[in-house]
């Protein structure tokens, strides 16, 4: 079959150095992104984040609980409107007016109360804080370590005189005999 003319050999292969260098920048990011995920195989891809997870970033738990500080003081001040809105229809049941200042009213009721309970838990989570946290507490420690160790110091001078006495009087007594 060699010497037919149908019957060609198959060319040679050669190798494409340009080619090459490319597969070699696929091969090596390949296997950056098998180790990526080697090493984080179980940290969710940021678009398969939950919201918990979302909230739990670096500066997400604090916008969370703006959010929500927003939103219940929203509801605050809507939910008290309302209430004395409609009670002051039992007071007051032709004079719409009259609502309406009944329910400001509830408005700036609602939010003195949350600005007395804000006041309340801000104070609660300081004093917390400081029990806690024994840097805060630091310049009491200090205080009270070196009232200790000066008593200490002078308890031990105490005892030290009340040897020396007794030395002092067995050497008399054995002097004297």
């Amino acid at each position: 079959m060699s010497e037919s003319t149908i019957y060609k050999p198959p060319p040679k292969l050669s190798k494409n150095p340009q080619f090459q260098e490319y597969l070699k920048k696929l091969r090596a990011k390949q296997e950056k992104k098998d180790y990526e995920k080697l090493i984080n195989y179980n940290r969710p891809s940021e678009h398969n984040k939950s919201v918990l997870s979302t909230i739990k970033s670096e500066h997400g738990v604090q916008q969370w609980l703006d959010y929500t500080s927003i939103g219940h003081l929203i509801m605050i001040m809507v939910g008290s409107f309302l209430v004395f809105f409609y009670l002051a229809h039992h007071i007051w049941p032709h004079h719409k007016e009259y609502k309406i200042v009944a329910g400001c009213i509830g408005l700036l009721f609602g939010l003195i109360v949350e600005f007395g309970l804000m006041v309340v838990k801000e104070q609660k989570a300081e004093l917390e804080a400081k029990s806690k946290n024994p840097d805060i507490n630091m310049q009491q420690n200090h205080l009270r370590y070196n009232e200790k160790s000066i008593q200490k110091v002078v308890e031990a001078q105490k005892q030290r005189k009340k040897e020396n006495n007794k030395e002092k009087n067995s050497a008399t007594k054995t002097k004297e005999s």
